[in-house]
């Protein structure tokens, strides 16, 4: 819901790029993934057919204690 309100209900190209780089300075990786995965998920349902550009930034590296 987030994303379509940024974007103002219509699909955009530059206007999703402009959401990711938003969220990228607001929140941790593992959050920017998700929020990415699901948002290109979604333009995929919808046929988009820049929806591979969206690239998913790697895991964080986590060493177990």
């Amino acid at each position: 819901m987030e994303y379509l309100q940024f974007i103002g209900w219509e699909i955009d190209k530059e206007k999703t790029l402009d959401y990711f780089k938003n969220i990228n300075n607001r929140h941790k990786v593992s959050s920017y993934r998700k929020k990415a995965y699901q948002v290109r998920r979604f333009l995929h349902h919808l046929g988009c057919g820049w929806d591979k550009e969206i690239k998913l930034p790697p895991e964080p590296f986590y060493i177990p204690k």
